[in-house]
């Protein structure tokens, strides 16, 4: 339905004078007699006068307002639960039956003038055949909210959820209450079902070749007594068993295994328990840990002129993490230099008056070692200052500064937290020589000295890449007292632990000049995630090149093998796989740059969820009280509703109204029949012989 207001910008009586500039017009030219008919007169007169007072109105700048009104119409939205559970726990037969119903309900509301959106847990759902229950979980108050979003400010007469009742991610849908109705249809079996299951694995994602490490397993028991085997297998091979006793009153146990890490590499490790009698549900009975079997620690020394605090403080953000392992050598107290090769060299105090740090400085450099030099404030700058290549202080006193961290936001080297950054203004200020300190191009500034409430241009942290080395100085007398401040502040050292360990693991790991790089963005990922592999592909000045053919191939454990083909694209070097069972894979990634075969390797972990499987036992107490508290009906589906039991109050369409705003002149069909009007009446006159 629309309206149409014709509005002016001046005085709607100057219409008035429009037809009176019309007429006058007209009769200029029509007044004297003619040789023609009355009837043809007349017609000539009434085309010549409409065309001027068209013409006059134009003057006028008339504009059109036109209110378009639309009826919206009133959406109900079906949805029916895909999650694993209800297939595992609902007969074939009774849930496509189901199914059925749902399909002559969509009819039903559709043929009594209703939009009905079918749609699954995760996506639309255009024809039956269409479903998949697939989803490893449920989140039924993010389903919801997720309708309530798309369907607000429209006309969603209501939801109707057919559900087991079951979630198993997110908080309890019964939290919010929505302002459209909601009326929930229970599928599934609400008999609580004797079941043996394994509810979860606890154990380190890492462990080193040589040391036993534990996995300990959680046993959940419904109904079940007398005994269970539990067998732990390590890539399909079992490792070794042990029998448990089930008691009515105990619900929970806990197994522990404990387990010699002996291959390296990622390694499968299978927890299974024998079927009982009359269990229903046996998928929930293995459960797999997949650990990373690491060859050795990487081994860190600091080098120290003297005992300090700081170095209890570097030492502990170091242990906190297992596969560091942190040797101290401080020949001052007659400690006998250490053996063996190192991952990273820490500096402490150094250089000093001595010849260590000369000596130890060019053995770094011949070995290719990444260091970091922690610095207290040196009599000596020179031996400072000669020590590396892209810093350089110049004393402009004897006296010291006290300067807080400032941390530099253009820095990309890594990323700090925000529980660090927030944490970085609050500590307490450092020693540090009163100078300027120039730093080359080349390297990159983490933190910056702040004096007072001025951020200066001397850096606190500065770090370079020399070659394959990359290394770091830190100026400052006193970093223990950080650690204090943290901890007194928070409780905790999380945000000393957090600076200390990714400056130490980005110095530590070697500097990546390959040419073809090709490697899954998450190394380990579940069954129901896409494996994303990212690309890149250099030429000689390390410029990035596209376009370039990439064979991929996954392997399992067994020896089977997947191929991919894929080319990266400028503006997409990302390729993604669906649908790969769980398991350790091999990947190999080969492509041919500048005539020459190149190829990249790794491992990839895909884990199971079976999330869905510990519970298949359907609360339709919870689809009760959820459709009460939302204005809707609760019904079980053998019972199934009818359009006329959901429907208590039909509801009706929303008339939505558009008023849009237009230049009269603008209209190009008015000019049309202006020049045809004219047309005519010109053709009519020649015709008949007039001039």
């Amino acid at each position: 339905m629309q309206q149409n207001l014709l509005q002016f910008d001046f005085s709607p009586w100057l219409i008035i004078v429009c037809l009176l500039l019309a007429a006058g017009g007209t009769y200029l030219l029509y007044g004297k007699d003619t040789k023609w008919g009355k009837v043809l007169h007349y017609s000539l007169i009434g085309m010549r006068f409409v065309c001027l007072f068209i013409l006059a109105l134009l003057l006028l700048g008339p504009i059109l307002n036109q209110v378009k009104n639309t009826i919206e119409k009133p959406t109900w939205v079906i949805a029916l639960d895909n999650s694993t559970s209800i297939i595992e726990a609902v007969d074939s037969v009774a849930l496509y039956a189901t199914i059925s119903q749902i399909i002559e309900l969509k009819k039903d509301f559709e043929s009594n003038d209703y939009i009905v959106d079918f749609r699954s847990f995760d996506s639309k759902i255009e024809e039956s055949q269409d479903i998949q229950f697939d989803q490893p979980v449920t989140n039924l108050n993010t389903f919801i909210k997720e309708v309530n979003s798309s369907y607000e400010g429209r006309n969603l007469a209501g939801l109707v959820l057919v559900s087991d009742g079951i979630y198993n991610q997110g908080i309890s849908p019964l939290f919010t209450k929505y302002q459209f109705p909601i009326h929930t249809i229970g599928i599934g079996d609400t008999t609580l079902q004797k079941d043996l299951y394994i509810q979860e694995l606890k154990y380190n994602k890492i462990s080193y070749q040589g040391n036993d490490f534990p996995i300990a397993a959680t046993i959940g028991n419904k109904g079940y007594v007398g005994r269970a085997n539990l067998v732990l297998a390590q890539n399909g091979k079992v490792i070794t068993t042990k029998s448990i006793e089930l008691k009515s009153n105990q619900p929970i146990h806990q197994v522990e295994f404990l387990v010699e890490a002996t291959n390296s590499g990622l390694q499968k490790y299978s927890v299974s328990i024998s079927e009982q009698s009359a269990e229903n549900n046996i998928s929930n009975n293995i459960k797999s840990a997949y650990i990373d079997i690491i060859e050795g620690k990487e081994r860190i020394l600091l080098i120290a002129s003297a005992p300090h605090p700081d170095i209890k403080a570097i030492g502990k953000s170091i242990n906190t993490k297992n596969n560091y392992e942190l040797i101290t050598y401080i020949p001052s107290i007659g400690q006998s230099p250490p053996e063996g090769k190192f991952d990273l060299v820490i500096y402490h105090g150094l250089p000093d008056r001595s010849q260590l740090y000369a000596q130890s400085i060019r053995a770094t450099y011949a070995k290719n070692v990444p260091y970091l030099i922690i610095s207290r404030i040196p009599k000596d700058y020179r031996r400072l200052n000669n020590s590396t290549d892209y810093l350089s202080i110049k004393k402009l006193g004897n006296d010291n500064d006290k300067v807080t961290a400032s941390i530099n936001v253009d820095f990309t080297n890594f990323t700090l937290s925000d529980n660090l950054r927030d944490l970085l203004p609050s500590l307490p200020p450092l020693e540090v020589p009163y100078a300027d300190i120039d730093v080359s191009q080349g390297s990159s500034t983490l933190l910056y000295q702040q004096l007072g409430s001025v951020v200066t241009e001397n850096p606190m942290l500065q770090l370079s890449t020399t070659g394959e080395i990359r290394s770091a100085i830190f100026i400052g007398e006193g970093i223990w007292r950080w650690r204090l401040h943290e901890y007194n502040l928070r409780g905790n050292n999380e945000g000393f632990d957090e600076l200390m360990l990714k400056l130490i693991q980005y110095l530590s790991t070697k500097v990546d000049k390959r040419k073809f790089k090709c490697s899954p963005i998450k190394n380990e990922v579940t069954t129901n995630e896409t494996v994303v592999f990212e690309t890149e592909i250099y030429n000689d000045l390390y410029e990035l090149v596209f376009d370039k053919e990439i064979d991929l191939t996954l392997t399992n454990r067994e020896g089977e093998s997947l191929k991919y083909n894929y080319v990266n694209a400028k503006d997409n070097s990302r390729y993604k796989i669906n649908g790969l069972s769980d398991g350790i894979y091999q990947y190999r990634a080969t492509t041919n740059i500048e005539g020459k075969s190149q190829s990249v390797s790794g491992e990839l972990l895909i884990s199971e969820q079976q999330i869905e499987s510990l519970n298949t036992t359907a609360n339709f107490d919870l689809l009760s009280k959820l459709a009460l508290r939302n204005n809707g009906t609760f019904h079980s589906a053998r019972q199934f509703p009818t359009k006329d039991q959901l429907e208590s109050n039909p509801s009706k369409g929303v008339i939505h109204s558009a008023e849009t705003f237009d230049s009269l002149i603008n209209f190009e069909w008015l000019f049309v029949f202006l020049i045809l009007l004219l047309g005519i009446e010109w053709f009519s006159r020649k015709y008949n012989g007039a001039y």
